[in-house]
């Protein structure tokens, strides 16, 4: 049993000194100079025998383990401080850094696409290679879809002042983004943009009243420059589209996901099918709240009894000990994540939006990131963060380049983690009151991710089509988001958030394109795994370990396939899923009538 954990990460392990670690410099340094010498050898002697080829993967996953590393823990400090400059200055000059180690991956993609096709049969059947197959034979064939090299090259380069330059600046104004807040004793709180989202689902709809307005004039207040900067950002990926002849905007997120485009419609047209069932959940939410209408605010608020809230202990203890009765290599890992404060979820001002978990490939460590203020959703969103967690720990031990995964599947074991600890406190419960509480958490969880991401896909969607036709104003930007929510929650709700484009970080990724569907498709692929898990038992563990382990080495389809017997192509699975995911819906709605 965990006692008086401390809520802030430790770093010093990593680069001691924060952004001012001369570590860190001196790291940046030596990364820059041997990814010049690298490119430069490459340049002189390109590989051609199996030996060469051997070299040059060592050389790229021994970088590249530092890059992410470096990368991760710069990560780490703009999230925990979003006012530290002089860690934004690094993050600025760590760019063109990676931009030198992408060139080079770029580079090692047209080689391999240029060699014959017998010499390629020959290189991929040494036995020395077998286990890098999978990865080279992607890269061969994504290459194939790239521009020349010297073309690639210039638009990595001007990446760093371009689109990079962009995500930077959206980091800058969420740094911004202050609000007031006066609190039920008459003192006046001011808030960070993560502080004010968390008490956007304060207990008390007065709280949350004040706060939304508020929540959407600070955002309102940067939206102008806002609205140029995702505008710019897009513009500069739509261009890059074009010059690949890539006609259809979600090429490159299919590419990084492994996954085929007709996975996502199928997936998307039953949810739809299924909207019916999560509206019956939001018409029974709203008479628990007492509304005629629900407001943006109301979608995320708790019901049920909130009386006794959680402290970052009691969280950690339970989490814990639900990992165990699945996996007790989970539960040992999380332990070892908390001793060893691995996790940062201090409650308080000039930290980010959100939550996430980072891999330091080097140090073969994670870190975890959120802002826990007592709630159960605090607690299944650490749950879930420790699942990516357990997701990397997992494979820990494999050759890097087998460890680079797509968002689908990054999100199976955070997901499932979710699932594990929400289902358990539901089954825990103490009384009615408090089971409502839990499956009101489980439910709107399943919402968000059928309705709310929804909205965020389709939003992506009707953006790109847009925007390649010419920039946004700010009110078209505002009115596309509010369609796309209309349409997603089925015109449920009597409030929008316009805005929603500009507050929710993953619109302005820089590398990730259409940062949405993947938590959806983890969400049902998941919950597809738990099913599995409940009818293993005790043979789960291995099975689940081996999947994960292979998330780096198979498509999304290949991998259900193999480890759930089931075809993503087809309705079946996602229809099975998503009544896995609503199998709670008929006693949170005798609940909700029974507290109405």
């Amino acid at each position: 049993m965990l006692e008086n954990l401390n809520p802030v990460w430790n770093l010093e392990t990593i680069f001691p000194g924060g952004s001012s670690s001369p570590e860190l410099k001196e790291e940046m340094e030596k990364l820059a100079a041997e990814l010049k010498q690298f490119d430069q050898g490459l340049n002189k002697n390109p590989p051609l025998s199996l030996e060469d080829w051997l070299e040059c993967l060592n050389q790229v996953q021994a970088i590249g383990a530092r890059l992410r590393e470096a990368g991760a823990f710069l990560g780490c400090l703009n999230a925990a401080n979003t006012n530290d400059i002089q860690a934004q200055m690094l993050s600025g000059a760590f760019f063109p850094i990676f931009a030198g180690f992408d060139q080079i991956r770029t580079k090692i993609m047209v080689f391999l696409s240029q060699m014959d096709q017998e010499a390629f049969n020959n290189l991929i059947a040494a036995p020395q290679l077998q286990e890098y197959n999978f990865v080279i034979k992607e890269m061969r064939s994504l290459s194939k879809q790239r521009l020349p090299l010297e073309q690639e090259q210039l638009i990595s380069n001007l990446s760093i002042n371009g689109l990079n330059a962009w995500g930077t600046l959206y980091q800058r104004l969420v740094s911004r983004v202050k609000i007031e807040l006066v609190e039920k004793d008459g003192s006046i709180s001011e808030l960070s943009a993560g502080q004010a989202y968390n008490r956007l689902s304060d207990p008390d709809r007065s709280i949350r009243e004040q706060l939304m307005p508020k929540w959407e004039e600070a955002w309102s207040d940067l939206a102008e420059i806002a609205a140029h900067e995702l505008n710019s950002l897009i513009g500069f990926r739509l261009e890059v589209y074009k010059a690949r002849g890539w006609s259809d905007p979600l090429t490159q997120a299919l590419q990084q996901n492994r996954i085929e485009r007709k996975t996502i419609e199928t997936m998307w047209s039953t949810i739809d099918k299924n909207k019916d069932a999560l509206l019956d959940y939001l018409n029974a939410k709203k008479k628990l709240l007492g509304v005629e209408e629900l407001s943006w605010h109301d979608f995320s608020a708790p019901v049920g009894n909130q009386d006794e809230a959680w402290t970052y202990t009691q969280g950690a203890n339970f989490i814990i000990e639900q990992f165990q009765r699945f996996s007790p290599k989970m539960a040992e890992f999380a332990q070892h994540a908390f001793e060893n404060r691995w996790v940062e979820a201090e409650n308080r001002s000039g930290k980010g939006v959100g939550a996430f978990c980072t891999t330091l490939p080097v140090s073969k460590e994670t870190r975890i990131f959120t802002t826990f203020s007592g709630t159960i959703n605090n607690v299944t969103t650490l749950a879930h963060e420790l699942g990516h967690g357990f997701h990397a720990y997992a494979m820990k031990d494999m050759s890097l380049i087998n460890q680079e995964i797509g968002m689908c599947l990054a999100e199976t074991a955070s997901t499932f983690s979710e699932l594990v600890v929400s289902d358990a406190a539901i089954k825990s419960a103490q009384n009615d009151q408090e089971k409502l509480s839990l499956l009101e958490d489980k439910m709107q969880r399943a919402a968000n991710h059928m309705m709310n991401i929804h909205s965020r896909f389709i939003f992506e969607t009707n953006y790109y089509a847009a925007r390649q036709k010419a920039p946004l104003s700010l009110q078209q930007i505002n009115e596309m988001m509010v369609e796309a929510q209309k349409e997603a929650y089925c015109d449920a709700l009597g409030e929008w958030h316009p805005t929603f484009w500009f507050s929710k970080g993953h619109f302005h990724g820089t590398s990730v394109p259409f940062y949405n569907f993947p938590y959806t498709f983890g969400f049902l692929f998941a919950t597809g795994v738990y099913a599995k898990a409940q009818e293993m038992g005790d043979d789960f563990e291995d099975m689940y370990v081996e999947l994960l382990q292979n998330t780096g080495v198979m498509t999304v389809e290949e991998l259900a396939k193999a480890y759930l017997d089931v075809d993503l192509r087809e309705e079946e699975f996602w229809q099975r899923a998503i009544d896995l995911a609503l199998n709670d819906l008929d006693e949170y709605l005798r609940l909700a009538e029974k507290f109405s």
